[in-house]
Formats: structure tokens, C-alpha cells, sequence
């Protein structure tokens, strides 16, 4: 079962790592070559803040991608009981990592606006952040309803 488990899950998280790595890299050259060097008299400090601070949250979304990736056992081994292609806290890791590189593209070629394109994920956060404290809300205005039940039973069973 856990060879099976194996077999399945290394490729496509060899193939993700690989399109992390390589995309990583490509997109902070391009933004680089094309912002810092050609497009360098219009460049901003803001430009610069911003990158530096994009890159970092980047970079370590990414490393803790792989570190999702790699077992226990072996460090450098792409073969891990994990699938990086499942849903949730993963996807919305990777949709932050692709919105950084596609945010880099236009900065580059386009204007400095492009980095309010950060407010996409942002929202997607701040969606997930209040879907789960509305859980949590809900699950202990439930649990106080549970409460005022068993009180009212009790007293209508004291009579």
C-alpha cells in the first residue's frame, strides 16, 4: 500500500517541484533583466521594497512546498507519502507563488501598479481566515444551544 502510495504521488510532486524551481527562477531573471537593468531610470524605491518582499514570501512558500515534499527519512528524496496537487492550504501556497510570478511579468513590462495585483490572494485569505472563524463561532454558539437544551430539559424533568 505505501509503495503504491509512493509510486503515485512522486511524479507529479517531482513535476511540481520542477515547476517551481524552474518558473522561481525564470520570473525573478525576467524581472530583473527587463525592470532593474532596461527600465532601471523609472524604477522606485517602492519597487524595490516591493519586490524584495514579494520574493521572500515567494522563496519561502516555496521551500515549505518542499519541505512538504520531502520525507522523513530522506531529505533529498522526491518520493514522500504527501500529494502536492491535493486542495486547500496547498493550492491557494501555489495560486500565491504563480500571482508573485505573473505580478513580476507585468511589473516589469507594464508599470508598478501591477503589484496591487497582490489583493487577489489577499482576498482569498481573508475569505478562508473568516470562513473558519465563522466555523468556530458557529460551532460554539451550537454547543451553548446544546447547553440552554439540557438546563431547560432538566428543569421541565425536575417538575
Amino acid at each position: 500500500m505505501i509503495n503504491t502510495l509512493l509510486k503515485k504521488h512522486a511524479p507529479k510532486n517531482k513535476g511540481s517541484i520542477k515547476t517551481l524551481k524552474i518558473g522561481g527562477i525564470l520570473s525573478n531573471l525576467f524581472f530583473i533583466s527587463i525592470r532593474l537593468i532596461y527600465y532601471y531610470a523609472s524604477t522606485t524605491k517602492y519597487t524595490f521594497i516591493f519586490y524584495f518582499i514579494s520574493c521572500f514570501f515567494s522563496t519561502a512558500l516555496s521551500f515549505l512546498l518542499w519541505s512538504i515534499d520531502s520525507s522523513k527519512s530522506e531529505k533529498k528524496s522526491l518520493y514522500s507519502f504527501k500529494n502536492l496537487n491535493r486542495k486547500r492550504l496547498v493550492t491557494y501556497m501555489f495560486y500565491t507563488i504563480y500571482t508573485t510570478w505573473v505580478i513580476y511579468v507585468f511589473t516589469s513590462i507594464f508599470t508598478d501598479k501591477a503589484w496591487f495585483l497582490y489583493i487577489i490572494p489577499c482576498l482569498l485569505f481573508l475569505k478562508h481566515f473568516l470562513s473558519a472563524i465563522k466555523f468556530f463561532l458557529l460551532k460554539k454558539q451550537i454547543k451553548l444551544e446544546k447547553e440552554s437544551i439540557n438546563r431547560k430539559v432538566k428543569y421541565i424533568h425536575s417538575f
